[in-house]
């Protein structure tokens, strides 16, 4: 049951396209299981953070909350707000990323893509080159640019939403922000209807903190169905400072850990399960639109919050055979909220030059031996 969860739970990852599949998934693996060099196949998802820059002050955000010793923060560099991603070099990446079998998803994350002046230039790129676009941006300037999502090629549009205005406002640290956010997808979904296009797909992207836990599921009454395709309800994604500490002491080597994702008193020990429970099984009785990543049992909630050093389930970690991820500043590394760990960098190598690098292979080979690390017990990534 376990594995059918998570292969579930790969499907409704916000980073999954169309190239996955239960082929793709046992062929990106395999590797892991017999090739000890560390070699991969081609990633499924390149993940880039296009910019460093973000116009809100979210509770549970390191960047938000200017948490700078936190390995989100050091990764993302928001200090350095003109970092950012050249064109130039995102054509020649683009390029030779259309090489791949199979063509990767791009997926435009982290801090605003919506601020990054070239998003729209970088959209129709990829999409005339073959490879699926998806974007998750917070919202707050989705009407203004309604008509640059609709005719650049944008695939999937993803918009993060905490719970209904008054909370999302609050977390969000903008008032009005929800209101924005309604008035962006009306609009996108009104030009839709004028102009017959299809496309973006419109996911609604909620995360579970102590927070929200207790009212997220209200939100749901406030937008209606029309306006999205999908939402996927998700929980917290974070390592605390014994995560980090218990890492460093036994995989310092490999890379350095600092707590991530706990800032603004962000603590899962608050969250309330029976809470979530009851508003998480009137979201399956009432629409089907929701899905939940991962779909955790009411016991498995219960480890998750309040035992967030112990695994929910037996879990592996498969993300450098299957994820790049690529930051402002041209540096790879294995996740945002992964560990403070330099992987190569864009404007001194080719992706495949990084992708099957030494250090890649070193990660690989860490995880081929130990198949986990302490700060993967919250990363949602995982499998």
């Amino acid at each position: 049951m376990q594995l059918i969860k998570k292969v579930q739970n790969a499907f409704q990852h916000v980073g999954s396209g169309n190239n996955v599949n239960l082929y793709t998934l046992a062929r990106n693996a395999l590797p892991y299981y017999t090739a000890p060099a560390g070699s991969a196949f081609t990633p499924l998802t390149i993940f880039l953070s296009v910019n460093s820059v973000c116009n809100a002050r979210c509770k549970m955000c390191d960047i938000g909350q200017q948490e700078t010793e936190s390995s989100f923060y050091k990764n993302l560099r928001p200090e350095s707000a003109r970092d950012r991603l050249s064109f130039e070099r995102l054509e020649s990446l683009v390029e030779e990323a259309a090489t791949f079998r199979p063509r990767p998803r791009i997926s435009v994350t982290t801090t605003e893509p919506l601020l990054y002046k070239d998003l729209f230039r970088l959209a129709r790129l990829v999409t005339e080159r073959g490879l699926e676009f998806h974007v998750t941006t917070n919202g707050y300037r989705l009407a203004r640019h309604a008509d640059d999502i609709l005719e650049s090629g944008i695939r999937e549009l993803g918009v993060s939403i905490d719970g209904p205005p008054a909370l999302h406002d609050d977390i969000r640290g903008i008032p009005g922000m929800f209101d924005s956010i309604r008035e962006g997808l009306e609009t996108l979904y009104n030009r839709q209807a004028e102009t017959g296009r299809t496309r973006p797909k419109v996911t609604l992207l909620v995360v579970i903190t102590n927070h929200n836990y207790h009212d997220f599921a209200r939100l749901f009454d406030e937008l209606p169905e029309h306006l999205y395709d999908r939402a996927i309800v998700s929980h917290m994604n974070f390592m605390d400072a014994e995560m980090a500490e218990e890492h460093n002491k036994q995989f310092g080597h490999i890379g350095i850990a600092e707590a991530a994702g706990t800032a603004g008193g962000t603590d899962s020990r608050e969250v309330d399960v029976p809470t979530v429970w009851e508003q998480i099984a009137h979201l399956k009785e009432t629409n089907p639109k929701v899905h939940f990543s991962p779909d955790y049992t009411r016991e498995d909630l219960e480890i998750f919050y309040h035992e967030p050093h112990r695994f929910v389930w037996d879990n592996t970690c498969y993300i450098p055979w299957f994820v790049m991820e690529v930051l402002a500043n041209g540096d790879v590394v294995p996740l945002t909220r992964c560990m403070h760990k330099k992987l190569g960098n864009v404007y001194e190598n080719s992706l495949q030059e990084i992708w099957q690098g030494s250090e890649y292979r070193a990660l690989r080979n860490a995880l081929q031996k130990h198949r986990r690390f302490p700060i993967c017990t919250r990363c949602r990534g995982i499998l």
